[in-house]
Parts: C-alpha cells; sequence; structure tokens
C-alpha cells in the first residue's frame, strides 16, 4: 500500500510538471509614431484610422486614410477610393468590407502578427496591388493544424466572409 501511494504521489507530480510549463514569451506589440508619440498598436490605434510600414520599425499612423495616402504615394499622384487607397507596391488590409474602415499596410516583406497590431481576427478587405509576391494568410487553431489560406499578387478580396475567411486572420506573410 505504501508503494502504491509513492507511485500516485509521484505520477501526480510528473503530471503537474507537465502542464504547468512556463507560457512562451508573447509578442510584443508594434511601436508606431502617431502625432509625434510612439505608441503601441497592440494597445489600440489612439484614434488612428490608418497605418502603414514603411520599412521594418518605420510605422506611421494617420487619422484618415487620405492623409496615409498622401505620406505612402509618389508626390502628384492622386489616390481613388475604395481598393485604390492602396498604394502601387503595398498590402492592405482592411477591417471592413468593400476596402473601408481601419486600414492596415506594409511595403516591406515578412511575416506579420496581426495581434501586434491590434488587428487580429479583424480583417475583411485585402487588396495586393503589387505584381509579385502573394499573401499567405494563417489562422491560428486551438486544436489541430492551423488554417491557411493563399492571396494572389494584383488580387483584390472585398469581402472575406465569402471564403469563409471574415475576421479569422491571426497572421500573414507577404
Amino acid at each position: 500500500m505504501k508503494l502504491f501511494r509513492t507511485m500516485a504521489m509521484l505520477v501526480a507530480a510528473i503530471g503537474i510538471t507537465t502542464t504547468t510549463a512556463a507560457p512562451a514569451m508573447a509578442d510584443t506589440g508594434v511601436i508606431a509614431t502617431y502625432h509625434g508619440k510612439r505608441i503601441d498598436l497592440s494597445k489600440g490605434w489612439q484614434g488612428a484610422q490608418a497605418c502603414a510600414e514603411f520599412a521594418v520599425g518605420d510605422v506611421r499612423c494617420y487619422d484618415t486614410a487620405a492623409e496615409a495616402d498622401m505620406a505612402t504615394r509618389p508626390a502628384g499622384e492622386v489616390a481613388a477610393k475604395g481598393m485604390w487607397d492602396c498604394p502601387g507596391t503595398w498590402v492592405c488590409l482592411w477591417q471592413d468590407e468593400n476596402y473601408t474602415g481601419r486600414r492596415l499596410q506594409w511595403s516591406a516583406a515578412g511575416t506579420k502578427k496581426l495581434a501586434n497590431w491590434d488587428f487580429r481576427d479583424k480583417t475583411t478587405s485585402v487588396f495586393l496591388n503589387r505584381v509579385q509576391r502573394g499573401m499567405e494568410a494563417v489562422n491560428y487553431r486551438t486544436l489541430g493544424l492551423d488554417d491557411h489560406s493563399f492571396y494572389c499578387a494584383s488580387c483584390a478580396y472585398d469581402n472575406l466572409a465569402a471564403s469563409g475567411w471574415n475576421d479569422k486572420i491571426d497572421e500573414v506573410k507577404i
């Protein structure tokens, strides 16, 4: 009986050890410049409606999409509304359908974890306004394998609900 009790305590101790492992390091939010101040996008956009990553580590936010357009387009180029708000060579995500709502955009390639940008599970419209390199979207799953969806270069998606991906993108690889 004593041996059984000792074995039971050992099994319980091992079980506790495997279920209480240290949590993985959390990613930090993306730091952006907005009205001359540095903000952590993972904690909210502080009123900004458009944020753009010009290069890795150079993220700027704007009150309106029009302000972002002026900053991201060559001088003299006029932006149209809708998906054409997304400048050439950029990848743009919108929070709402038909290319409306908050807009997040990148010109720099890489993996973007959308929680760090306060955009996880918030994408409804996508436009890849460039001729090369598409985008891979990832939906993290609690059980099983993550879902992946691929978007082609020079393609526009006005409402991801049709594909079952509305408000499900957690990470993009561009």
